[in-house]
């Protein structure tokens, strides 16, 4: 990744470069090409913006970064109008003071992956536009690097295009945290169904994508995981462990954890 931009310091641009607006029926955005950045963010209605020849559907959650030289279009829905969050600033030199120019593009869109986390996030960069607390500026741009840093990930991790990767990656957290609430327990279809909102073949297979495993081999890693903290941290024999984490044989539970630690779990119990 191409970290030019991370390098100085963001603040806004002087006047009133920024704002919460509801648009009006009569609304539609074909300004002249940018000279400065302008953050964008959905927070509610529907819409679409045109942006070098990319067209970007527009609802809540959706983050569009104007960069300069952009002419961005944009319309909305009527029947359902777009509410928008804006912010017009500029990558500054620390030492100097100065704008700096001419650094790298970065991607121009991305959406939320955890709405009301990064919508906090928005709103309290809002809030510090139009305050002066102290470390105002320290705290705008430690948030502006955040947001930048997301589209960044976003553009890094897209996945095939069928999904956008940030769903991808919901799910596979959903999946990660229900395995180890069940620890270890390998999840039933309706489970996963219910975790991700996808099948349970499509389940599996971003989960192998983004993890390097199947959801079975990471079940059995939790349980195994699982396994040796019973061994160190309780006074649980061989059997009650293995009853504990679903096995009904013990022997076929000892020849899992030997071929997962390299030795039996007896070797923990004296």
């Amino acid at each position: 990744m191409d970290d030019k931009l991370f390098t100085g310091r963001h603040r806004l641009m002087k006047g009133r470069s920024f704002g919460f607006y509801e648009c009006g029926p009569e609304w539609a955005w074909a300004p002249p090409p940018f000279e400065y950045y302008d953050l964008w963010y959905v927070f509610s209605g529907e819409g679409e913006m045109r942006l070098n020849d990319v067209t970007y559907g527009l609802r809540k959650g959706v983050c569009i970064l104007v960069q300069p030289g952009d002419a961005p279009v944009g319309r909305q829905n009527l029947d359902n109008r777009l509410t928008v969050l804006y912010l017009h600033f500029e990558p500054m030199n620390t030492e100097t003071g100065e704008p700096v120019k001419g650094l790298p593009r970065l991607p121009s869109a991305y959406s939320l992956t955890e709405v009301s986390t990064d919508e906090t996030i928005m709103l309290r960069l809002l809030e510090l536009c139009d305050s002066a607390a102290a470390w105002r500026e320290e705290e705008f741009d430690l948030l502006l690097r955040l947001v930048l840093l997301h589209l960044q990930r976003s553009a890094m991790t897209q996945a095939d295009g069928s999904e956008p990767s940030g769903l991808h990656d919901k799910a596979v957290r959903k999946l990660k945290a229900l395995i180890r609430t069940m620890s270890g327990q390998f999840p039933a279809d309706k489970q996963l169904i219910e975790a991700t909102g996808f099948s349970p073949v499509y389940a599996n297979r971003i989960f192998r994508k983004a993890t390097g495993q199947s959801i079975k081999q990471f079940s059995l890693q939790v349980k195994m995981e699982r396994a040796l903290h019973l061994m160190t941290e309780t006074s649980l024999s061989v059997t009650q462990a293995a009853q504990s984490l679903g096995y009904s044989d013990v022997f076929y539970f000892s020849k899992q954890f030997k071929q997962h630690f390299g030795v039996s779990p007896t070797a923990y119990r004296k």
